[in-house]
Parts: C-alpha cells; sequence; structure tokens
C-alpha cells in the first residue's frame, strides 16, 4: 500500500478530481490524503451548482500540516486558483527532499479542445508545475498550449512529447490524441518515456466523460506506484476507464462505485503497441 497526496477538485455528488481519484485508488489499495483546491456540490454540467473555490492559505494550511514524509506519491490537478500552484510546488520540494523516491503526476487541468476553461495565469502556473513532475498527462490541447506546437500528426504528437520531455518530466502521457491519420471511432492515448513512445487505442464512447482524465490519472498512478512499468500502467489504466466508461454510458456521472471490479480485472483490455 503507498500513500498518496492528492490535491485538486472535489464534489459531493458525482465523481470528478478527488472524488473520482480517492475511491479508483483505495481500490487499488492505497491510502489517499484527500486536499480539495475547489468544492462543488456537483459537476457545472447539471446546472445551478453550490461551492467554490478553497481559500489558498486553507489550501496551504492543510497541506502544511501534513507529514508528508510518509507519502510516496502528489498527485495534482484542477488548481482553482494559480495561488495554490506555489503550495504543490512547495509540497513537491519537501516530499522529495523527505522521500526521494516519491513520484509527482501533474495532470494540468486547463483546457480541452474548444480552448481553456481557466485564467491565463492558472494555465501558466500548470506549465510550471508540469516542469516539478515525474508523470504529466495534458491532452492534446494543453500539450499544444504548453509547447506552441500544433499537432496533427503521430510526428507532431512525438515531438511535441518530447519537447515537454525535456523540460522536466521523465514520462509525458497524451491524453485524447486527435491525429488526422486516427481511424474513426477511435480515442488514441500516447506515453512518451525511457521505454519509448507507447499507443494504446480503444473505442470512442459516448457520453460526457466527466472525470475520465481524472479517473485515468489516478489509476496510472496507482498502477505505477504497485511496481508496473509504463507500458503495463498504460494498458491496466486505460483498460480500467474504459470499463467505467462502458458501465456509465450516457450519464453526466461516472458510474464508478458500479464499475469498482473493473477497475482491476476489465472485461475487456488493451494493448499497447511500441511506435518509437
Amino acid at each position: 500500500m503507498a500513500t498518496i497526496l492528492a490535491l485538486q477538485s472535489q464534489v459531493v455528488r458525482g465523481h470528478v478530481g478527488n472524488s473520482a481519484a480517492q475511491p479508483a485508488l483505495q481500490r487499488l489499495g492505497h491510502d489517499v490524503w484527500a486536499v480539495p483546491t475547489v468544492l462543488l456540490s456537483s459537476h457545472p454540467a447539471h446546472g445551478a451548482v453550490a461551492g467554490g473555490a478553497v481559500d489558498p492559505a486553507r489550501v496551504a494550511a492543510l497541506v502544511e500540516a501534513l507529514p508528508l514524509g510518509r507519502c510516496d506519491a502528489l498527485l495534482s490537478g484542477y488548481l482553482g486558483d494559480a495561488a495554490n500552484a506555489a503550495t504543490i510546488a512547495g509540497a513537491v520540494a519537501r516530499l522529495k527532499a523527505e522521500n526521494p523516491k516519491a513520484l509527482y503526476f501533474c495532470d494540468p487541468v486547463f483546457a480541452h479542445e474548444s480552448g481553456l476553461f481557466v485564467p491565463r495565469a492558472v494555465a501558466d502556473a500548470q506549465a510550471g508545475l508540469a516542469r516539478l513532475a515525474d508523470i504529466v498527462k495534458p491532452n492534446q490541447t494543453e500539450l499544444e498550449d504548453m509547447t506552441g506546437r500544433t499537432i496533427r500528426t503521430m510526428e507532431d504528437a512525438l515531438a511535441a512529447c518530447a519537447e515537454l520531455r525535456a523540460r522536466g518530466p521523465r514520462l509525458v502521457i497524451l491524453s485524447s490524441l486527435r491525429r488526422t491519420a486516427a481511424m474513426p471511432g477511435t480515442l488514441e492515448t500516447l506515453a512518451v518515456g525511457s521505454e519509448g513512445a507507447l499507443l494504446v487505442e480503444t473505442p470512442l464512447l459516448p457520453g460526457p466523460l466527466h472525470g475520465a482524465g481524472d479517473l485515468f490519472s489516478a489509476l496510472f498512478l496507482g498502477f505505477a506506484l504497485q511496481g508496473l512499468g509504463a507500458a503495463a500502467a498504460l494498458e491496466a489504466s486505460v483498460s480500467a476507464v474504459h470499463a467505467v466508461l462502458a458501465e456509465t454510458g450516457t450519464a453526466l456521472d461516472l458510474r464508478l462505485i458500479g464499475a469498482m471490479e473493473g477497475l482491476k480485472s476489465p472485461l475487456r483490455r488493451f494493448s499497447a503497441r511500441r511506435i518509437g
């Protein structure tokens, strides 16, 4: 069992942010210290919601009070406020000083296909955190924004991943790759690291997919902490998320609890192929 500090959004109802990461990581046998950067009644897609960003000073105080030397990893996602980046960066430095083997996984949640959904300052703060990460998981829009590159081909994607990796992360995972030569009706996930470049293709499922990225990040980190290499962790994470999405269908919230068995034993497994 590993202990993971997770800083990201949280909802009372549904499964996004820490509300997806915590139960998934617990299902894998890990202990999770969940600190919310944002606390909402539900995902905004439900319409009227209550709550908002947690005061960055309170986030910092909560993290400062924790014995980070007992943690094996830190997972960060939606910041809520650019000021939280300084708290996370400080926590990473403290964690690495007390436990040099600890991992930092950064999910730079700031954009989707239609563009940024946070202020520019938050996106820039996420780009700064990505440099500190051992593993970073941008989607295509986020990777294009952080590198200034346009991705249309596999060569474009590999070049952008290599550029981001050169800034610090050991492994770059590009989720929701949209390249012109991809098979219609498929979703691609690309991982570029010391094992080379790995690609997994899955059928594209209907539904809003809220929380799928948060779930993937948590699962990949959880499998990596169990000793799986990049290829095996990628395959296990993609397969588990696909199982949850298949269970969810077109519902606004992930049906995560009903699909818990699929996290460890998905009915359908997808293989990674080496492309470089």
